[in-house]
């Protein structure tokens, strides 16, 4: 019975972080909330069943706290966050997603948003601050830079006609900072990145921990499965975990590969 909590445990840790995609937060915390309720449900009765005793009594306690930490949540942090209404906007990008990020701050400038600040909460949420704005009136363009370089770009943009609007720091002083700009649609379009090496590090990294991370699991799996083919759950859950990381590494090289064709004008 044990091996199938493991495997229910790490099929909840998938499908919470295929959720987590949903970009509407509240939508996102009701969904992930079901999901996980209903797979420690199933696990709950599975433990009844077999006579578990010791470990029915654990998955009810456990149950029990994992709802109440829903409702404490949903009580004390998301009914108390900013709305649409005040024209505060939270949502979520992944460090490389910077095309689908201007492409939103785009959409919002044609329905008359225009983004002024951005700020980030203890739980590591990301609000985006608007103004009212003629429609279509700006486009967007992100930069991601070291700090020695982040003078000379904002001195860039402005030479050509760009307004440097804000920007995000990371958790540490040595963090690659996003800088937002925008110019106003009559004035042309950003055709590429003034320094893209902080994209092309980034992109690195995932592809290095991808793989490294991959190949261990992978190697952890192995083993299990030839030494226990009577019990083949731990080792198929290792090579689904496995993949997961390899997956991640594809997704850093599909970027790295994806940066080769955009210019940047500090080259």
């Amino acid at each position: 019975m044990e091996k199938y909590i493991f495997i229910a445990a790490v099929i909840l840790g998938l499908i919470e972080i295929a959720l987590y995609r949903i970009k509407d937060k509240k939508k996102r915390f009701v969904a992930m909330a079901y999901v996980g309720v209903f797979v420690m449900a199933l696990i709950l009765v599975g433990t009844i069943i077999a006579e578990m005793d010791g470990a029915t009594i654990f998955m009810a306690i456990l149950l029990v706290g994992y709802v109440f930490s829903l409702w404490f949540i949903w009580k004390r942090i998301i009914e108390k966050e900013p709305v649409d209404e005040r024209n505060i906007i939270e949502y979520a990008f992944k460090l490389l997603q910077f095309r689908k990020e201007e492409s939103w701050l785009n959409k919002m400038a044609e329905d008359q948003k225009a983004l002024t600040e951005i700020t980030l909460n203890l739980y590591g949420q990301t609000f985006y601050h608007f103004i009212p704005c003629e429609p279509g009136k700006y486009i967007y363009h992100i930069e991601y830079l070291k700090d020695e370089n982040i003078e000379a770009c904002i001195s860039y943009m402005q030479g050509n006609g760009a307004e440097y609007v804000c920007k995000i720091s990371g958790i540490t002083k040595k963090s690659i900072k996003k800088l937002y700009f925008r110019k106003e649609r009559e004035s042309g379009s950003f055709d590429g990145f003034y320094d893209k090496s902080a994209l092309y590090i980034s992109a690195k990294k995932h592809i290095i921990a991808g793989v490294i991370l991959g190949i261990i699991y992978l190697f952890v799996a192995l083993p299990l499965l030839i030494l226990l083919p009577q019990e083949p759950a731990w080792g198929i859950a290792m090579c689904i975990v496995s993949l997961a990381f390899f997956l991640i590494a594809y997704w850093g090289y599909s970027k790295k590969k994806e940066l080769i064709n955009i210019p940047s004008y500090k080259d």
